[in-house]
């Protein structure tokens, strides 16, 4: 079951070479049709940004809409606020039969009085407070009157504006290149430079 032995590897080295360099030469046409190509691009953009302003409306548009919502909401708020104060005083019960008073119930007693007497009540009037509900009736005129504010000045300001228009590049940069940079070059090992062949 034996055998031989088997023989050593052997290796076997490729003749040493000088390394070459290269370059890829981009034509300026190449640039060119890029450049046509990008506006190209950028016009059909603002088809259809067009088209999307026509839909929707333009930006300034849309903020004019949203702040006669905001306007709308403010009115609604206010008209549903209740116009007068509400009484919140105890409120009798109804009851299934009548309760009578009697005579005794309407007569004082010698030294009672009905009313009040004195000079709390008779010589300092207290100044009126505003209520709760006049607060909140102030704020919400406050609200509807800002809001109107800001309505009229996006209406204004969508007005002044018009459509954005679309950005189209007339002339970039990569299509205004030297052609010298385009000529095939070649390394020089004395001077450690590529050189214009």
């Amino acid at each position: 079951m034996g055998g031989s032995k088997p023989s050593a590897p052997t290796v076997i080295m490729p003749p040493e070479t000088k390394p070459e360099q290269f370059q890829t030469i981009v034509p300026e046409k190449s640039f060119k049709d890029l450049a046509e190509q990008m506006k190209r691009i950028e016009t059909e953009t603002g088809k259809i940004q067009d088209q999307r302003y026509d839909q929707t409306g333009t930006p300034s548009q849309l903020g004019a809409r949203q702040a006669g919502i905001r306007m709308r909401e403010a009115a609604a708020y206010l008209g549903s606020l209740p116009s007068a104060q509400l009484d919140t005083s105890f409120q009798p019960t109804f009851r299934p039969f009548d309760i009578k008073s009697t005579a005794s119930a309407a007569t004082t007693v010698p030294g009672q009085s009905g009313f009040k007497t004195g000079k709390s009540a008779s010589t300092t009037t207290q100044p009126q407070r505003k209520s709760q509900l006049d607060i909140l009736k102030d704020a919400a005129k406050d609200n509807l009157v800002n809001a109107k504010n800001e309505y009229n000045a996006a209406l204004k300001l969508a007005a002044q504006k018009g459509r954005p228009k679309p950005t189209i590049t007339k002339d970039p940069s990569f299509a205004k290149q030297d052609p010298m940079d385009y000529l095939p070059r070649k390394y020089n090992p004395e001077t450690g430079k590529m050189e214009i062949v």
